[in-house]
């Protein structure tokens, strides 16, 4: 029987962010987590955390204990609509978050954190909060109200116990899964270096030539959003997600860069047809005789075009320092014993990630 309650009915307090003043010399400084530093895993990433100047009679109700949890209240993507959740897990009662996350913190009477936690987790990857946020100026701002009045079941703490260790033990093998895909693709980095060195420096002595005797460039074009969901065509924009379209601005396996904002210099080879967006530019014709894709596209992420944006408060780049580079073109048989080699790991990275989707 299902025992449905409003999540706030099942918390014990809200904890508001805050965000103090810039560290002087000698000032006692706290942590502070961001939204940069929580994961869409769920899971808050200490790295690169902020430290600030808080008083000590603001931090004494803003100290998050162990089973908070952490949601963001303002800011959202393309892809990712604002209000996912991580769990504080730290024993370590020193942390505040920042004033674009709230906490919630569990009654532990009436609901385990972590079982709370995989709900509401839930919840936000189904689209069940997808009413609680609303859009200004290219930013998403929660409705915590609407968002904590959304019901969860809350069985016995027999059954929530049960459901935890199931959901963790499936967590830790999806970990395993992506430890694994993470090893095969330096793999495949680690043979490229052994196979053709330092590409920027050429110290294996390779043939090279300008970008623009080997590339032609092209940017993507605009593709207006009422046209993204027609016939199942994949639309690249620098970041890998796929949107859909009845009409391929391209119908051949190339290499596409992206080249605006937190995607800028993404690597990806892209095959059958395709609408590549002004978020990205893409090669449309390159010597075939000189290169293969899997070499290709792995030399490509060798040059970290990210370094050539524009600086700006959108970073940008464009097909110059594309063009004007320098590129290797060592001998095509030794590509293409480095693609069957990429062949044979993807193989394994295939099996792997089928693995991963049993436990999802």
């Amino acid at each position: 029987m299902l025992n449905l309650l409003k999540i706030k009915d099942v918390i014990c307090a809200e904890i508001k962010g805050i965000w103090g003043d810039e560290p002087v010399p000698g000032a006692i400084t706290t942590p502070v987590i961001k939204t940069n530093n929580m994961t869409y895993e769920g899971y808050i990433s200490y790295d690169n955390l902020t430290y600030r100047v808080i008083p000590e009679n603001k931090l004494r109700s803003s100290y998050l204990l162990k089973g908070d949890i952490l949601i963001e209240k303002s800011g959202g993507t393309r892809t990712h609509s604002v209000g996912y959740v991580n769990i504080f897990e730290s024993t370590d009662n020193k942390y505040v978050c920042n004033n674009f996350v709230i906490a919630i913190r569990p009654d532990k009477n009436k609901i385990m954190p972590k079982y709370l936690f995989y709900q509401m987790k839930h919840f936000y990857e189904t689209g069940i909060f997808s009413d609680c946020y609303n859009k200004t100026t290219g930013i998403q701002n929660l409705k915590i109200s609407t968002y904590l009045d959304k019901k969860i079941n809350c069985p016995d703490f027999t059954t929530q116990n049960q459901n935890v260790s199931f959901l963790d033990k499936v967590v830790g093998c999806i970990s395993v899964k992506k430890e694994q895909l993470k090893q095969l693709d330096e793999l495949i980095k680690s043979r490229f270096i052994e196979m053709f060195g330092d590409v920027k420096n050429n110290d294996k002595n390779f043939l090279t030539k300008q970008g623009s005797d080997l590339f032609r460039f092209s940017s993507g074009k605009f593709l207006e959003a009422s046209k993204r969901l027609e016939s199942g065509i994949p639309v690249y924009g620098g970041n890998g997600i796929a949107w859909y379209t009845s009409e391929p601005l391209i119908n051949f396996a190339t290499i596409v860069i992206g080249r605006v904002g937190a995607y800028c210099g993404n690597v990806r080879k892209i095959s059958g047809s395709n609408w590549v967006t002004d978020n990205a530019i893409y090669i449309k014709e390159f010597k075939k005789n000189c290169f293969n894709l899997e070499f290709l596209e792995e030399l490509m992420c060798e040059y970290n075009f990210a370094q050539y944006n524009d600086a700006a408060a959108q970073p940008k780049i464009t097909q110059k320092p594309m063009e004007t580079l320098r590129y290797i073109v060592p001998p095509i048989e030794l590509q293409n014993t480095f693609a069957e080699f990429v062949k044979q790991v993807d193989k394994s990275k295939f099996v792997v990630s089928l693995a991963q989707e049993f436990f999802m």
